[in-house]
């Protein structure tokens, strides 16, 4: 896989992921609304709520990965980057 390649693959899963997070946002929130409006009892509404808050916190922790891959990838890339050799 080559740079661009793989600058590719952590773009496109940064984009699904912050895609993903909002979806289970608004599903909390229309979780949250069929509460309030008694369509669902509260101890299914605190199970749904703890099954999106551990979902969402996974996200979190992958984005947090990918995001600090890309960093250090443009870090390497950086013309600023570079390897001294001994004795110069």
């Amino acid at each position: 896989m080559d740079r661009g390649d793989a600058d590719s693959v952590i773009e496109s899963t940064l984009s699904r992921l912050d895609v993903t997070k909002t979806y289970a946002e608004s599903f909390k929130h229309d979780v949250a609304k069929a509460f309030q409006s008694g369509a669902i009892s509260e101890k299914q509404y605190q199970r749904m709520n703890g099954y999106i808050e551990n979902f969402l916190g996974k996200i979190s922790v992958y984005e947090d990965v990918f995001e600090r891959i890309r960093g250090a990838r443009l870090l390497a890339s950086s013309p600023m980057c570079y390897t001294s050799e001994k004795g110069s």
